[in-house]
């Protein structure tokens, strides 16, 4: 519900990487209060972006609102309606509306197909639901993790989703929106209806994890292969809650072994979109071979080496190495070895490796081993975020 380097001219590809860029916990002096700025009634709400530069909406659901906010302007909709967005404007059927436009409904209703419940905020340049914290935690865990898991698990998830959040939240206050749906976040969508997830959900409201009290940036990833990675080797600091360990917990994950390839080109390809070329123009010079020049201390690649057909090499970091070829498919960077083939005028690199995700903080399917084991949500998340503690939000002086 989700969530991000050494080489600072690289550094935007955080970005896609994380899930927004990462920001780390900002002082609080005994006694002060940190803001969380968009409350109401009591309650705390999440601006989620959903789009940014589009230039049309598909809207379907019942009993719209739409708010002029400039003028206090109100239309009535319901059914399908498309918006067409123009540079201060939205056009709604024949109604031509000013930006800001507000967007509401009681019910649930869908954008571009995407299933949602909350207050639609569109102005010129992004799209942005805001909805209560709680229940866009509830749409975290079921988008995160399968509802048949054991509620420890889900609770844990719940707990690590609201955290992160909440970071951000803290973090970002200068900023229009608080975190984005896709997994470079947390993957969100609205679902109703999963008790076990709502009850996963309402067990552990309003709890999330601080380290010296505050909240801690809760990374988590599908599964660790066995070790989970320190934040430091992965981002551009280290956090003493974050940090490497041995996970038995994931050695049986679906992602235990997995093999991916790649041709040469598409792989020169990728790195020259993401200027990662080590200045080398990757179009005229071939790539000949691809080794693991170094590791972290979990086993994980810190910098591959680049082979040219020129003779020439230079090194590049696992990280952007992952992101630019795709990180869907070359799963982690506990990589056991690389292996070249070569047929015909192609050549082939097969990657061999474990895990699934950058590895940080609470492997998902650790966590769910965990409480098939008999463990509760705490010893799983004191397991995979040390030192810290799990905290009431109202114990810690968050104002509005």
């Amino acid at each position: 519900m989700i969530s991000s380097r050494i080489l600072t001219r690289i550094f935007p590809l955080l970005l896609i990487f994380i899930t927004g860029c990462v920001s780390f916990q900002p002082r609080i002096k005994p006694g002060e209060s940190k803001k969380i700025e968009h409350k109401k009634a009591g309650k705390i709400y999440v601006r989620v972006l959903l789009f940014k530069n589009i230039s049309s909406l598909i809207i379907d659901g019942k009993n719209f609102t739409l708010n002029e906010d400039n003028t206090g302007r109100v239309i009535k909709k319901s059914g399908a309606f498309e918006v067409i967005l123009n540079r201060d404007s939205a056009v709604v059927a024949d109604d031509k509306m000013l930006l800001p436009v507000t967007i509401y409904s009681d019910e649930s209703f869908t954008v571009n197909g995407i299933r949602l419940k909350g207050q639609l905020s569109i102005g010129k340049n992004a799209v942005i639901l805001r909805l209560p914290l709680e229940r866009y935690v509830s749409g975290v865990v079921s988008s995160e993790m399968n509802n048949s898991w054991p509620i420890e698990a889900l609770k844990a998830q719940a707990i690590v989703s609201r955290t992160f959040v909440v970071h951000r939240m803290l973090t970002r206050k200068d900023r229009s929106f608080d975190i984005g749906i896709s997994e470079m976040h947390q993957v969100y969508l609205y679902k109703s209806g999963d008790t076990k997830v709502e009850e996963a959900v309402n067990d552990t409201s309003g709890l999330i994890l601080v380290y010296d009290e505050k909240p801690i940036l809760s990374l988590y990833h599908s599964c660790s292969g066995g070790r989970t990675e320190s934040a430091g080797n992965v981002f551009s600091k280290d956090l003493p809650y974050l940090r490497s360990i041995y996970d038995p917990y994931s050695l049986d994950c679906p992602d235990k072994r997995w093999e991916c390839s790649f041709d040469s080109d598409v792989i020169a390809e990728s790195l020259n979109r993401f200027s990662l070329s080590g200045g080398n123009n990757h179009d005229h010079i071939g790539i000949s071979n691809i080794l693991i020049e170094s590791r972290t201390s979990s086993g994980r690649v810190k910098n591959f080496k680049i082979e040219l057909a020129g003779g020439d090499s230079y090194l590049i970091r696992g990280n952007d190495f992952r992101i630019a070829v795709g990180s869907k498919k070359l799963r982690s960077l506990l990589i056991d070895k690389i292996k070249k083939i070569k047929s015909g005028g192609t050549v082939t690199f097969v990657f061999y490796g474990r895990g699934y995700g950058h590895g940080v903080g609470m492997s998902q399917w650790g966590a769910k081993k965990m409480a098939e084991n008999g463990f509760n949500y705490e010893r799983i998340l004191k397991f995979y975020y040390r030192d810290v503690k799990i905290e009431d939000l109202s114990r810690l002086k968050i104002s509005e």
